[in-house]
């Protein structure tokens, strides 16, 4: 093998499988070493109308009867009546959600590094600043999960900073990615909850919480599939770009 050929290899082996059988596989047993592929355009287009078609499947399946049956509240897209805040709304969540989001639950899922999960956890906690405007019940109960994620993600990143552990951190971590990838993909979709304008929170309205959320939920892996496949920024991208096309739909709905 030449010199150029061995500079040019790609860092891991590359993904042969289909896009969808390749998600498949990482839902069932998540990994951090899957980050290089060949087309990552083309999978982006394909994960892209993954989670929009889950998106709309899961909205009219589950989100819609749920809120037909028990009169849920309605999400805060639709509840405000002002057309400036509305786009400024919308700008929020395909400009300004997207990277934020994405670095505090899609920064650290990578082979480790103490900076990652540092970041993480710290914007993770940055975050409940967002939370002013939520009503007192959500934000102790979506507080309470941020709190425990960014300070997992905390110890996490600053048992990397002792010399004497961080050569025990990276096998530690890759043993147990799929609970970190199962973890950061459910906080996620659970902190959408804040999406949806709640008055009460009775036994039937905390019940149904995580279903109205199952969109995120569900997207919450497509998004950690995407971020180890193509990185960090394409991870992005797709936020935005769902986020893109499922704001004008919340609006016809």
């Amino acid at each position: 093998m030449t010199a150029g050929a061995i500079k040019h290899a790609p860092p891991y082996p590359v993904p042969r499988d289909p896009v969808l059988a390749g998600f498949w596989r990482f839902l069932k047993n998540p990994t951090p070493r899957v980050a290089y592929d060949p087309r990552p355009w083309r999978t982006f287009l394909i994960l892209l109308a993954l989670f929009a078609s889950i998106a709309i499947v899961a909205g009219f399946a589950v989100v819609l009867p749920i809120e037909t049956a028990i009169d849920a509240p309605q999400s805060l897209l639709e509840d405000e009546e002002s057309t400036v805040l509305l786009i400024a709304l919308a700008l929020y969540a395909v400009l300004i959600a997207p990277p934020f989001e994405e670095v505090i639950f899609r920064l650290p899922l990578a082979e480790y590094q103490p900076a990652l999960p540092l970041i993480g956890g710290i914007m993770g906690l940055v975050f409940l600043a967002g939370l002013a405007e939520v009503p007192l019940g959500l934000i102790l109960s979506l507080g309470g999960i941020l709190v425990v994620y960014s300070l997992l993600m905390l110890v996490a990143g600053g048992a990397g900073l002792s010399m004497r552990l961080l050569p025990k951190m990276g096998p530690i971590w890759r043993e147990h990615f799929r609970w970190v990838v199962y973890g950061t993909s459910i906080v996620f979709g659970l902190i959408h909850v804040a999406n949806w304008a709640w008055v009460s929170y009775g036994l039937v309205e905390v019940s149904v919480m995580p279903l109205l959320t199952l969109p995120q939920l569900v997207g919450g892996f497509v998004l950690a599939y995407a971020r180890v496949r193509l990185g960090l920024i394409r991870a992005i991208l797709l936020h935005g770009g769902y986020n893109a096309l499922v704001v004008p739909f919340v609006f016809l709905t």
